[in-house]
């Protein structure tokens, strides 16, 4: 027979991991928003009820409500697994002209 064991704190500590608490209340309830429908229930608590019942709200059948759902739930992802890379053409066109030199300019990294 299998004795029971209980884990030390050793075994446990790095499950044990604790969020530092954020004062940024919008952010962390953004962060929780898993689906558009989250995000929807957040914008109905938040938002005067006029200016989120025009926004939210469609004409007669809803037709273009209904379309506009659907086609969000019809993007699927599909990643390019196994995929040569091995031979990747990075060139592009400007006006249908390759550019001489491609300049890029990034921000500033901002403190995390």
């Amino acid at each position: 027979m299998v004795q029971r064991q209980f884990p030390k704190p050793s075994e446990l500590k790095e499950f044990m991991t604790f969020k530092k608490p954020s004062l940024d209340f919008a952010g962390n309830r953004l962060e929780k928003a898993l689906t558009i429908y989250d995000l929807r229930k957040i914008a109905k608590r938040r938002t005067p009820a006029a200016a989120f019942d025009y926004t939210d709200g469609a004409a007669e059948g809803e037709f273009s409500m209904n379309r506009a759902r659907q086609a969000f739930e019809d993007i699927e992802f599909h990643p390019g697994v196994l995929t040569d890379v091995s031979t990747v053409d990075t060139t592009t066109e400007v006006l249908a002209v390759p550019p001489p030199c491609l300049s890029v300019s990034l921000p500033p990294a901002s403190p995390a």
